[in-house]
């Protein structure tokens, strides 16, 4: 595994949150990523749309790098894993080659309704001590384990107050539950509405960003320094707000970098990851 790193965040005791969209856990050796919808262009082809062929290269590459990073001894989808039946049969291929690398353990997600009944090897949830993953398309009942899932694509948008917005997928932590990015870069995310207060970690491709939609460990509320904040959150994420205007908020040793992002790019809207674009 590489050395740690500002694309990195320690979001739990011994879980690493990777700003490509997966999350990692350094003593159980599991890596879990939500979402490939694999095959999404094949199903827009066949509808009449024009889409490019290279979602498919993007996901199978992605994950590749992850795997080397990490050596991880099981690798979890959960869920969605092909946009419908008609990317079957290349996403069957690709576990195929993965697991000549590690296990691999595939969830079944709503989309994936018709593939599932091919196939003995899709399941419901998987569970470990503390874990419980599931795609979260359904109801679970609380079993003392954190809730690992997909489903809801989560994002989040920075504003500058001049009309300038940057849209990230993020991960969002709540008390029993933790919801994954997409993984796919076909999947912008849908702006996350908060059920209840908890952490909401932005994946940028470069870094971790920490939302801080209260102004809570902002420099007018806090009277710890910036070396400080930085060594709560391991030297791997910044503390930011929503609104760069409304408040004056610590960003870590990259504020010139976010901030320049900010004023130059009009608008990001869609996922960057895999899309070869970098903004952060």
């Amino acid at each position: 595994m590489r050395a740690f790193s500002q694309s990195q965040a320690l979001i739990a005791e011994s879980v690493l949150l990777d700003s490509r969209l997966a999350l990692f856990h350094e003593q159980e050796k599991w890596l879990a990523i939500a979402d490939l919808h694999f095959g999404f262009e094949l199903s827009q082809r066949l509808a009449g749309r024009l889409v490019p062929l290279w979602g498919m290269k993007s996901i199978e590459s992605r994950l590749s790098q992850l795997l080397r990073d990490y050596r991880p001894a099981t690798l979890i989808l959960l869920g969605d894993l092909v946009h419908d039946k008609n990317g079957a049969r290349e996403f069957f291929s690709l576990v195929t080659r993965l697991r000549e690398q590690c296990d691999v353990v595939l969830l079944a997600g709503n989309h994936d309704t018709q593939i599932k009944r091919l196939r003995a090897d899709l399941r419901d949830s998987f569970t470990t001590d503390r874990f419980e993953f599931h795609h979260g398309d359904c109801e679970r009942e609380q079993n003392g384990r954190i809730q690992i899932i997909g489903h809801f694509h989560p994002a989040a948008t920075l504003h500058d107050g001049a009309g300038l917005r940057l849209k990230f997928p993020a991960l969002v932590q709540e008390s029993g539950c933790w919801i994954l990015p997409a993984f796919s870069p076909w999947a912008p995310g849908t702006e996350w509405i908060e059920r209840e207060q908890g952490r909401i970690w932005l994946c940028t491709p470069n870094r971790i960003l920490l939302v801080d939609p209260e102004g809570l460990l902002g420099i007018e509320q806090s009277c710890q320094s910036g070396s400080d904040l930085d060594a709560n959150l391991n030297g791997r994420a910044a503390i930011v707000s929503p609104s760069l205007a409304e408040r004056p908020i610590y960003l870590g040793p990259d504020a010139a970098e976010i901030t320049r992002a900010m004023r130059t790019t009009r608008r990001l809207d869609w996922n960057c990851h895999g899309a070869g674009r970098t903004i952060l």
